[in-house]
């Protein structure tokens, strides 16, 4: 997991399971570790489970901020608290909330925003810059189209 990579005095049972449609987003540059999901648009912050070792010592351990469509997180913070399961219910929440097709067309969104802005998936296939693409790239669209045939049947 990259948060042990990118955090390595944060304590690996500390850090919960990313549910359903979450990655691990670990960065060392930021103050905790963090999971996303670009499908619900949902960034949870993860901080360390004792109060003194936390990024500021007036803040929850967990919160979950909005990603915009283009994958940034923005300051709008949805929940904050010390319970995961208030975490997972706020995430059972929006999954029930967000239809599976709306799902992968936020992931789309946040794929093209920076690579292929305001691309559709045959323009993109079709054009120049995809002879170049990297293998990332072409497995992400080979799995969004299996997950897209699985959706639309």
């Amino acid at each position: 997991m990259a948060f042990q990579t990118e955090f390595p005095n944060f304590p690996a049972d500390a850090f919960p399971a990313p549910p359903d449609t979450f990655r691990d987003a670990s960065w060392h540059n930021d103050g905790q570790p963090s999971m996303v999901s670009e499908a619900l648009l949902m960034h949870i912050q993860c901080d360390h489970p004792d109060v003194e070792l936390r990024e500021s010592d007036d803040r929850s351990r967990f919160r979950i901020l909005l990603l915009d469509l283009e994958g940034c997180v923005t300051d709008e913070v949805i929940l904050e608290t010390d319970e995961w399961a208030e975490v997972l219910a706020v995430v059972e929440d929006r999954l029930a909330d967000v239809s599976p097709l709306e799902q992968l067309s936020n992931e789309w969104r946040i794929f093209t925003a920076s690579r292929y802005p305001d691309m559709e998936i045959h323009e993109l296939v079709e054009s120049e810059e995809w002879k170049d693409a990297s293998q990332h790239d072409r497995q992400f669209v080979a799995d969004f189209l299996e997950r897209l045939e699985a959706v639309e049947s």
